[in-house]
C-alpha cells in the first residue's frame, strides 16, 4: 500500500505547475487530472469491497476522502464551464442524462 500512495504522490508532483492566472487556482487540465486520479480510487475500492480484498482496500475512511474531492472538482469543472461558455446550462442535463442511461443500457 506504502508503495502506491508513493506512486500516486509522485504523479501529482511531477503534474504540477505553476499557474500564473489569479482568476483560478488551478488549470482545467490539472482539476482533470485530479478528478482522474481520484476516480480511479474510488474505482478500486469498489473492487476492494465487492471482493472484500485488504489490498484494493486497505483504508474506508480513504473512500470518503476521494469521493469528497471528487464532487467538489466536478462543481469546479460545472462552474468553470458556466462562467467561460455560453448556454452552457441550456443542454447541460440532457447531454449529461444521455450520456449515463446510454452507460446504463450498454451495462445491463
Amino acid at each position: 500500500m506504502l508503495i502506491l500512495l508513493i506512486l500516486w504522490l509522485t504523479l501529482i508532483f511531477l503534474g504540477i505547475s505553476k499557474n500564473d492566472s489569479a482568476q483560478s487556482p488551478f488549470s482545467k487540465e490539472q482539476a482533470t487530472a485530479l478528478r482522474g486520479i481520484c476516480a480511479v480510487e474510488i474505482m478500486l475500492g469498489h473492487i476492494g469491497l465487492a471482493t472484500g480484498s485488504v489490498v484494493l482496500y486497505p483504508n474506508k475512511k480513504a473512500g470518503i476522502l476521494f469521493v469528497g474531492i471528487f464532487f467538489a472538482l466536478s462543481g469546479y469543472g460545472v462552474v468553470y464551464s458556466m462562467a467561460h461558455k455560453e448556454d452552457y446550462l441550456r443542454n447541460f442535463l440532457a447531454v449529461r442524462l444521455m450520456r449515463m442511461l446510454l452507460l446504463v443500457y450498454f451495462i445491463n
